[in-house]
């Protein structure tokens, strides 16, 4: 799950599972998530992770893996929001090199 600005998004794999894309939801609380907080499918992809670069831009990691064929294509690829809170807060820190 990642807070960004006044919402919180919530990443799930493998739907349908076994073998389904990544779901991302959108909600103002972390406990309550709806259907119809569904706001983008990711598909055939799962397993995804938000993580931020050295200059602060947004990737995800992914996989295509599914039960029958091990997961062995993993990739790092731009995520764009799309949600107009580019300037807001969220959980994603930029990681530090010392």
């Amino acid at each position: 799950m990642v807070k960004r600005g006044e919402y919180y998004y919530l990443f799930i794999s493998a739907r349908p599972w076994p073998n389904g894309g990544e779901d991302v939801f959108r909600s103002k609380t972390p406990y309550l998530w709806k259907t119809m907080d569904l706001v983008k499918r990711i598909d055939p992809w799962h397993a995804l992770e938000v993580v931020r670069d050295l200059d602060g831009k947004v990737v995800f990691d992914l996989c295509t893996g599914t039960i029958e064929i091990p997961a062995n294509d993993f990739r790092l690829a731009p995520f764009t929001w799309n949600d107009g809170l580019e300037d807001e807060e969220t959980s994603v820190p930029i990681p530090c090199c010392e």
